[in-house]
């Protein structure tokens, strides 16, 4: 039996990360989560396998847009699919995400669907190919 694909999720805020943590593993998805992106990295690096990062962008510490840019200069972390999902839908944030190397940008509130549609096509283009 393959394991489950594994998503980090990475937010300051906890409501946000047991609603993300809820559907996730609703669909069958293992998750760990994290209040910024420094507690994020350490994470990242005690498990072997992270097949997609859900990232907030305003955190304390380590904001989701240092992060996004120092996992895609690591070799190591690079090729993991990356979903900015904040509060801030500029097309300015938009662009630099993008061009920082996310995958998608999701504007939050969101549902269910699209977090899912999200994943699914984040993997779908991904080089590591996680069954699910």
């Amino acid at each position: 039996m393959a394991a489950k694909p594994r998503a980090l999720i990475v937010d300051d805020e906890q409501a946000n990360l047991d609603l993300l943590t809820h559907i996730l593993e609703s669909s069958d998805m293992e998750t760990i989560s994290a209040r910024d992106g420094v507690e994020a990295m350490k994470k990242l690096k005690e498990f072997s396998t992270v097949d997609v990062i859900l990232l907030d962008w305003m955190m304390p510490n380590m904001d989701g847009i240092q992060m996004l840019k120092a996992l895609k200069a690591d070799p190591s972390y690079c090729e993991i699919p990356v979903i900015m999902q904040t509060a801030v839908g500029s097309p300015k944030k938009v662009q630099e995400a993008m061009e920082a190397g996310a995958h998608t940008y999701l504007v939050k509130p969101y549902d269910d669907t699209a977090i899912i549609k999200a994943i699914r096509d984040a993997q779908s283009h991904s080089k590591r190919k996680a069954q699910w």
